[in-house]
């Protein structure tokens, strides 16, 4: 290359935007509109009158779907026109924390690739009902068959793993009224979550993944029912709006190891059973 080519070369990349700003940019407006057009649900009332119906229960790093069917059967991914929202209790009342975007996809077709990657979307055989299986977020897997492709955008409460991760594990702390402590290991979030409700998810998604035995179920939800209990206790005797110090993060995180000897315990499987045998019921996701 001549000294000319190279020279009007570096020109023209320095006066143009990259590929990956620009998609970084197409991202960002992607997600101010979502935003903005979803102000209006905080109130719930507004979502109800137009048309969104809960869609199966609340789950500790989800919240719980609304649907807008019509929206769904659209079929077009509109930033203003979410056919989800999400919402968390917090305090008794329902929060929006984040919407999500479906496509039905057919045999052989793929999710488009602007102005969110790809790769931030996953994918569930049958309906959009299996979108509350936390399980069941495990990316795009094939392009055989029927599918509804979900994407999720936490445009209203920041998800420290990035706005497009299907959990937002932050969601426990923030029921509990409590930031999100930087880098706080998932172990801690999921401790906190058994404590402010999440004792039915975790009792289903151990029975689902560890398929326990009929007559283990009962001690199953003793064992989870009395960690719950820990965390409830100690909760009421720390003052609620102090966040959390590195020391009570530990103890959560110790917490829910000792679950997971008990949980391995209450199935007959002894200290043999894997480490994670207890996060696994909830699926591996980043840290908060």
């Amino acid at each position: 290359m001549t000294a000319l080519a190279l020279g009007t070369t570096l020109a023209l990349l320095a006066a143009s935007p990259t590929a990956a700003a620009q998609r970084d940019s197409a991202t960002a407006a992607f997600l101010t509109r979502a935003r903005a057009a979803t102000a209006r649900y905080h109130d719930r009332a507004a979502a109800i009158a137009d048309g969104y119906r809960a869609m199966g229960p609340e789950t500790p790093a989800m919240g719980q779907h609304w649907l807008q069917p019509s929206l769904l059967v659209a079929d077009r991914l509109d930033p203003a026109a979410p056919p989800i929202l999400e919402y968390a209790t917090v305090e008794g009342r329902p929060v929006l924390v984040g919407v999500a975007f479906a496509l039905p996809l057919a045999d052989g077709e793929s999710v488009p690739d602007t102005p969110v990657p790809a790769s931030m979307w996953h994918a569930h055989e049958g309906t959009v009902s299996a979108e509350i299986v936390g399980s069941s977020h495990a990316g795009m897997g094939t392009q055989m068959g029927e599918r509804v492709a979900v994407l999720h955008a936490w445009v209203w409460t920041p998800n420290p793993a990035g706005p497009f991760e299907a959990q937002n594990w932050a969601l426990p702390f923030l029921r509990a009224g409590l930031p999100a402590p930087p880098g706080a290991p998932l172990a801690a979030a999921e401790a906190l979550a058994l404590g402010t409700g999440g004792v039915g998810y975790f009792a289903a998604e151990c029975r689902a993944r560890l398929r326990p035995d009929p007559s283990e179920v009962a001690t199953l939800e003793a064992v989870l029912t009395a960690f719950a209990d820990s965390v409830t206790q100690w909760r009421s005797h720390r003052p609620a709006s102090v966040p959390l110090g590195r020391e009570e993060v530990d103890w959560l995180d110790g917490l829910w190891a000792r679950g997971r000897i008990a949980i391995a315990g209450a199935l007959g499987r002894g200290r043999a059973a894997p480490p994670d045998a207890l996060s696994s019921c909830a699926g591996d996701q980043p840290s908060p």
